[in-house]
């Protein structure tokens, strides 16, 4: 999964925070959290892509 992770993908992360891949580097990936916030974060720290055909996602 984090293989294929790019930019524009909507993550999970291991402490719960939603977000929007903007860059990667690497081992990093850079998570747009709101306009105009951008965190760091490492690769393994991303738990999942967010599928929005999963309606499971949703609940």
């Amino acid at each position: 999964m984090l293989s294929t992770l790019d930019v524009g993908d909507d993550v999970i992360l291991e402490s719960g925070i939603y977000g929007t891949v903007s860059d990667l580097d690497g081992a990093t990936v850079f998570i747009m959290i709101a306009d105009g916030v951008e965190i760091k974060v490492a690769k393994s720290n991303v738990a999942r892509l967010i599928s929005y055909d999963d309606d499971s996602e949703l609940s």
